[in-house]
């Protein structure tokens, strides 16, 4: 395998969005973790989720096999809650894109690929 170092940017390897004539919108490029609490800041909506879990363990184990499926057994591992994700391609419409974005400015889930986002301004009059 060869690693070659990349140049460009994330902002300049996305696609040009068509701008709409009446209305900004925001539009997901990766997957992104937002509480339901964006509706309220948003004017409409084009969305679609899914389900995120993880493996949670507090003690360390070597018993990997051992999935508490009713999670009533503490040293071994078992599953998290149940999180919605928005998924990549998802877009949000609104005048005000300040109050969107602050809904998806998450540096700590930025640095692991999620809440990448594109604002498309409408076109001008």
């Amino acid at each position: 395998m060869e690693v070659n170092q990349f140049q460009d940017t994330f902002e300049n390897i996305t696609p040009k969005y068509k701008p709409s004539e009446k209305i900004n919108k925001i539009v997901l490029v990766s997957d992104a973790y937002v509480t339901n609490d964006i509706f309220k800041d948003c004017d409409f909506a084009v969305t679609d989720t899914i389900d995120f879990r993880s493996i949670v363990t507090t003690n360390k184990t070597t018993k990997f096999s051992s999935l508490s499926r009713d999670g009533k057994k503490e040293d071994e591992l078992k599953k998290s809650n149940k999180y919605n994700f928005f998924k990549r391609g998802s877009v949000f419409y609104g005048e005000n894109l300040d109050d969107i974005t602050k809904h998806l400015k998450k540096p700590y889930l930025n640095k692991i690929g999620y809440n990448h986002f594109k604002i498309v301004e409408k076109k001008e009059a």
